[in-house]
């Protein structure tokens, strides 16, 4: 679920209430919200609408523990890193009742524990996804592609359960990964907790120097001047090893998946993985993790990133190895055109030309409403909660559409999944043009 913790990534959760001075309308809208809601409930917090599966397959989901016994859990020493992920599989045709979004256990948690703007929030709580908690794995020698998704930094396991499950439907095996001490509500099966605190963030980043930063981006006139700029954003401290810590948890998520070396409980989950045919996505801090890792592990095949800014050195001024699909929030935009991430994924002499990346402005959208907080309450709600002006039905439909079409594209060959402009049958959509660029090579 996310949350309103900070996120470094321009955007998610708090740092965007934190650095834009947004603190006193968040709050009031919270105020009003929760007022409102005992007012009208049915007229401002309807139930969440929950489409069927798009896909031929039912889907099954199981938590499992990961644990890297390469590397050290950096804020426990003497500890090896734990990683807790939730996995989204084909299942076979069964009878078993549909997990709620969050269990019993998950809700409690946010109930005593979560922030006020998730306890606020809790009608997601009740969903009842399509997926069936320990569902048996579709039989037979169908093989699948492998899906890698990290959540925002302050989000979880959770936060985007609706696309994962939607992705698994259409024949994809989709594990959400929680990064420890980067997610609000990691808790492994043993009950132990790995949360992100804002003591920890004021720790490890330099939030008081990104803030200038990120205005003068914004309000920069010209590509010239953003660029400038920008650049001071590979040295903001605490950003670039966080990243990095993030996209060698994705790496060791698919090395101990691809080993076998997990627990028996997902083992025939496994069986249905194609290890040749491997994506990355996420959103926010996630999504420049699914950018990075693509640039580092060849492994992987394609990327998505949703709505997230990229930080560090690694892809700035660099065409990106894979092919890479980016949907950018009202937020994300600047003043001299595009987004916060104009300067990475391709070379500057190429930008906008080299056939590997595709940048979409989501017109209307916000950062919290590339999740599945977007589904939540009424149109008034979406206002008072900063979740953008799509519908959150149409929101979540244009995520899963964007996509499954590019994976298709990407991981399973499918030139037709890709074959017409997405602008043609999303009028949501505009194209981001990075050309100019070119001159600043």
């Amino acid at each position: 679920m996310p949350t309103l913790h900070s996120d470094p990534a321009r955007g998610s959760w708090g740092l965007r209430l934190k650095l834009y001075g947004l603190v006193a309308r968040a709050l009031t809208g919270l105020a009003l919200a929760k007022l409102l809601r005992r007012a009208a409930p049915s007229l401002f917090m309807p139930r969440p609408e929950w489409e069927p599966l798009p896909g031929p397959h039912p889907v099954g989901v199981r938590d499992v523990d990961l644990l890297d016994t390469h590397r050290p859990e950096p804020e426990r020493p003497g500890e090896r890193r734990r990683i807790m992920a939730r996995v989204w599989y084909p299942a076979a045709p069964h009878s078993q009742p549909r997990r709620r979004f969050h269990s019993a256990e998950e809700a409690a948690w946010f109930a005593t524990n979560g922030p006020r703007a998730v306890r606020d929030l809790e009608a997601l709580s009740d969903i009842e996804t399509w997926s069936a908690q320990d569902a048996p794995a579709l039989p037979g020698p169908a093989r699948f592609p492998l899906l890698l998704f990290s959540h925002g930094l302050g989000g979880s396991v959770s936060q985007n359960t609706h696309l994962c499950e939607r992705l698994a439907s259409c024949g994809y095996v989709v594990v959400s990964i929680t990064h420890p001490f980067g997610g609000a509500s990691l808790r492994y099966a043993s009950g132990d907790e790995a949360l992100v605190t804002p003591q920890l963030l004021k720790r490890r980043f330099d939030l008081a120097q990104l803030a200038p930063i990120v205005t003068q981006v914004r309000l920069a006139r010209t590509a010239q001047a953003a660029a400038r700029a920008a650049s001071g954003l590979l040295t903001v401290a605490g950003l670039k090893p966080e990243l990095r810590i993030w996209v060698d948890d994705t790496s060791a998520v698919l090395d101990l998946l691809q080993a076998g070396e997990t627990s028996p409980a997902i083992t025939d989950v496994l069986r249905l993985v194609d290890f040749s045919r491997v994506g990355a996505l996420g959103m926010s801090f996630g999504g420049a993790t699914s950018a990075a890792v693509a640039q580092r592990d060849e492994r992987i095949g394609a990327a998505v990133n949703l709505d997230g800014n990229q930080f560090g050195d690694e892809l700035w001024d660099t065409t990106i190895r894979v092919p890479l699909l980016e949907l950018r929030s009202d937020e994300a935009m600047i003043e001299s055109g595009g987004s916060f991430n104009n300067f990475h994924y391709e070379r500057f002499a190429e930008s906008g030309t080299s056939g590997r990346v595709w940048r979409y402005h989501v017109r209307g959208s916000t950062h919290a409403g590339f999740t599945d907080m977007v589904l939540l309450g009424s149109p008034l709600q979406h206002r008072l909660m900063n979740l953008g002006r799509i519908p959150g039905t149409r929101m979540t439909a244009l995520m899963f559409d964007l996509t499954r079409r590019f994976f298709d594209r990407h991981l399973k060959d499918d030139a037709a999944a890709w074959e017409s402009e997405p602008s043609a049958r999303w009028t949501e959509l505009q194209k981001i043009d990075t050309q100019e660029l070119r001159r600043l090579s």
